[in-house]
């Protein structure tokens, strides 16, 4: 389930907000009404997305966003407010935020907007993690197998489906008294005839 804060300074649409973000089953909504407080509650993992209002007494939505980011740089972070034009609006983005949403009209229709950004954008991060994994773990596997290449005390080499050597480590290339460079782009039956009479 993805965790959510959320933080609004009027208790009514605070609740409404929290019973909207929530009926789906899909978020966990936080809700806070005051940013000096929520600011204290962030940390490192807690929360997956910030969905804050602008103007509220003490630390409005902006220097909280800018606070948030001190902590958390890539926290997905939606302003959502019934105050400000275009110049908040553009102070938002600039600060960092992900999405600027002006309140009004339908209610229904506007947090399932929010509810739909929050699943999107927590999915890429969550799918950028995984790939960044991957290839961290791809890039160790590899090390390990250069190490294995280079330093086994016996032959290793890597045959295209032609058995066309495309990597020979020393070991191998003297098992017959060989260079490297005169096995690479050769077939096995052609520069180790003994080698592939033995294996093929």
């Amino acid at each position: 389930m993805i965790s959510v804060l959320y933080v609004d300074d009027e208790p009514v649409l605070l609740d409404i907000g929290k019973r909207f973000l929530e009926k789906s089953g899909k978020l966990k909504v936080d809700a806070f009404l005051s940013a000096d407080i929520a600011v204290r509650v962030i940390s490192p993992s807690r929360y997956d997305a910030v969905i804050s209002d602008y103007q509220m007494p003490g630390m409005d939505g902006l220097d909280f966003l800018s606070a948030v980011r001190e902590i958390q740089p890539d926290l997905p972070f939606i302003v959502f407010t019934g105050q400000g034009g275009e110049d908040i609006a553009i102070q938002a983005l600039n600060r960092g935020a992900d999405l600027y949403l002006q309140k009004g009209g339908n209610p229904k229709v506007q947090y399932e907007e929010i509810e739909n950004f929050i699943i999107n954008i927590v999915g890429r991060e969550s799918r950028k993690d995984e790939i960044l994994a991957e290839k961290k773990a791809a890039e160790q596997a590899r090390s390990l197998l250069q190490t294995l290449y280079a330093y086994a005390p016996f032959g290793f080499a890597f045959v295209d489906r032609r058995y066309i050597y495309i990597h020979v480590n020393d070991a191998l290339a003297g098992i017959g008294s060989h260079l490297r460079c005169d096995l690479l782009g050769r077939t096995m039956e052609e520069a180790t005839p003994s080698l592939w009479n033995l294996i093929r």
